[in-house]
């Protein structure tokens, strides 16, 4: 809880409606859930202390959003493997253990104690482990595209041929979160790998430097008109009026 009090955003959301450390209210709504904030600094906080710069905290928030709207105590029975998910991230109790025991993510023991699952820290670390889990697998070094599909509907279920429903619902969740000055080195790091991708990446790396350029472009032309109208000012006010 500390992390998140030193989180500046989560400190500002919390104070701004009468939290003080110590105490617990912010988590024992009607309905528990995260917001926005506190989702990305829970995220944050997760990656930076097991993966920091292996996993976006973008998608894990847009994924988040997706599978239970960022409530707490969501769980969804699955018909076709006789198992519920559970938590913000709707993990699979099973996921969850073979990630603890085959793959070796130990940070929370949640052998003999699956409750653990629904509690945001651990779902979250556990939702993450099966995203790091899923950039390889098989063996193989696979595309953020194929990773959002195979947490969302199975990793059997992939289809990388057609752009689905599920990576474009994931593509307009993720607009929620994402920061456009992160988008160049997204951009950079594709770039240094563009012998490795195909049509559909080219699209997608096009498609972020629109998004950079535009966003660059409004940020120098807002930059522009707060410079004229900071010197306006001070002008105004060098013959003693200030109309500004």
């Amino acid at each position: 809880m500390e992390a998140m009090w030193m989180d500046p955003e989560v400190f500002k959301e919390w104070t701004d409606v009468g939290e003080t450390k110590g105490n617990k209210a912010h988590l024992s709504r009607d309905q528990p859930y995260l917001t926005q904030i506190e989702m990305k600094a829970v995220a944050q906080i997760v990656v930076n202390r097991h993966w920091r710069l292996q996993l976006d905290t973008d998608m894990i928030c847009a994924l988040a959003e997706i599978e239970s709207d960022r409530q707490l105590l969501v769980e969804r029975y699955n018909k076709k493997i006789k198992e519920s998910t559970v938590g913000i991230m709707q993990v699979l109790q099973t996921t969850a253990g073979m990630l603890f025991r085959d793959v070796v993510y130990r940070s929370y023991q949640i052998e003999g104690n699956p409750d653990l699952l629904y509690r945001p820290f651990v779902n979250i670390y556990y939702g993450a482990a099966y995203l790091k889990y899923l950039y390889g697998y098989d063996g193989k070094e696979r595309t953020a595209e194929f990773v959002v599909q195979a947490y969302l509907g199975g990793p059997e279920n992939v289809n990388l041929l057609e752009t689905g429903p599920l990576w474009r619902k994931f593509r307009e969740t993720i607009n929620y979160y994402e920061d456009p000055r992160r988008i160049f080195v997204g951009v950079q790091y594709m770039l240094c790998r563009l012998k490795n991708y195909g049509t559909r990446e080219l699209h997608h790396i096009l498609e972020l430097l629109s998004i950079y350029a535009a966003y660059n472009f409004a940020k120098s032309f807002m930059t522009s008109i707060w410079d004229l109208a900071s010197y306006s000012r001070w002008s105004w006010k060098f013959r003693g009026i200030d109309f500004l």
